[in-house]
């Protein structure tokens, strides 16, 4: 049978697909994979198709890693993300372990992942797929037409309006932890920042806010330990304790880009410390609004603005301290939100049809 043949008894059997008949288009994939076993499309079609009909529940859920643990600042969020579901743990790393029920978690996706992906496709697999990392939006999004759903971290315009993709916050890097969030009046310091003071629009922002009293600033060299090696006597980083020790004693939290996203861990670390947040927008882009919805953190589209915002509610310490708190329950609530809503898509998407 001639290739133009096979592909018109597959576009055939995807319209019956779509047509809700089922079995005449299983038959139909059949069909053109006797003709022509390699067919990709065909493959993925019927494979896609029989796993979604499977009406059995998955089997005990695994939590997959194929990141080395020791490479992942989000195991803790992502543990948390997944705690209502009754889940085992593999680390895997090497893209060789196969099971129906998975979470994978998985970043720098590429191409040459992807036949691992097709693979547990193909055996019939639910699995979700955690995408960790995308912060250029350089990876290989082939795989997500594979999985169940996609579970991601920073918004992604391509991906708003796919069903199967959830986008979730960065969430806390691992041992981000508090004893107690304070009250504004009894924070030793109006602002703070620590991290490295020349990415993008850093350097304009600590200019700014150094007309604000009582500010703090521990600048850094680099933002990971393995970043040190060659760097002659470089500021450390602040450990996790001590910047999250910093942060419970923080009123107003700039929280500027990176190199190029205007996201960053800085943003729910603020926020889960108590802190009211100074995030960035840009002319007609809002990532924050896009990420979070309805959100209480101040939001400037250049850090000039940020001076007559904070002075506005520190003239008020009611109002300051009831923004603060605003801050801190929203965020509360909308972390429990966020983790019902992972595992809820996972919970149905796993389980057929």
């Amino acid at each position: 049978m001639a290739s133009s043949d096979t592909d018109k008894i597959v576009a055939d059997a995807f319209r019956s697909e779509q047509l809700g008949l089922f079995p005449e288009a299983i038959e139909g994939y059949r069909r053109a994979l006797e003709a022509q076993p390699d067919h990709v499309l065909a493959i993925a079609r019927i494979s896609r198709l029989l796993r979604d009909l499977r009406t059995d529940p998955p089997p005990p859920l695994k939590l997959v890693w194929q990141i080395p643990l020791e490479r992942v600042w989000e195991t803790d969020w992502v543990r948390f993300l997944v705690s209502g579901l009754n889940v085992s743990e593999i680390v895997d790393g090497r893209h060789q372990e196969f099971h129906d029920g998975s979470i994978v978690v998985d970043n720098f996706l590429t191409p040459s992942k992807r036949a691992y992906y097709f693979e547990m496709l193909k055996r019939g697999h639910r699995f979700a797929l955690v995408h960790l990392s995308d912060e250029r939006y350089s990876d290989d999004y082939g795989a997500y037409s594979l999985a169940n759903v996609v579970i991601r971290n920073y918004w992604c315009r391509l991906h708003a309006s796919d069903t199967r993709v959830l986008t979730i916050p960065l969430g806390l890097m691992n041992g981000f932890k508090l004893t107690a969030r304070k009250p504004a009046r009894e924070r030793r310091h109006a602002w703070s920042f620590a991290g490295n003071i020349e990415k993008s629009s850093r350097p304009a922002m600590l200019r700014t806010l150094a007309a604000i009293a009582g500010g703090h600033v521990h600048g850094s060299d680099s933002s990971g330990p393995w970043l040190l090696k060659g760097v002659a006597n470089p500021t450390q980083p602040l450990a996790i304790a001590d910047y999250a020790e910093l942060m419970s004693e923080t009123v107003f939290a700039p929280c500027p880009a990176g190199w190029q996203n205007l996201d960053s861990f800085r943003v729910c670390e603020a926020l889960e410390a108590g802190c009211i947040p100074i995030v960035e927008r840009r002319a007609s882009y809002d990532y924050f609004r896009h990420l979070f919805g309805e959100h209480p953190m101040i939001a400037v589209s250049d850090w000039t603005e940020a001076p007559a915002a904070i002075a506005e509610l520190q003239a008020d310490p009611n109002t300051l301290e009831q923004r603060r708190l605003a801050c801190e329950t929203w965020w509360q609530q909308h972390k429990r939100t966020t983790a019902q809503r992972v595992q809820d898509a996972i919970r149905a998407r796993l389980s057929g049809l």
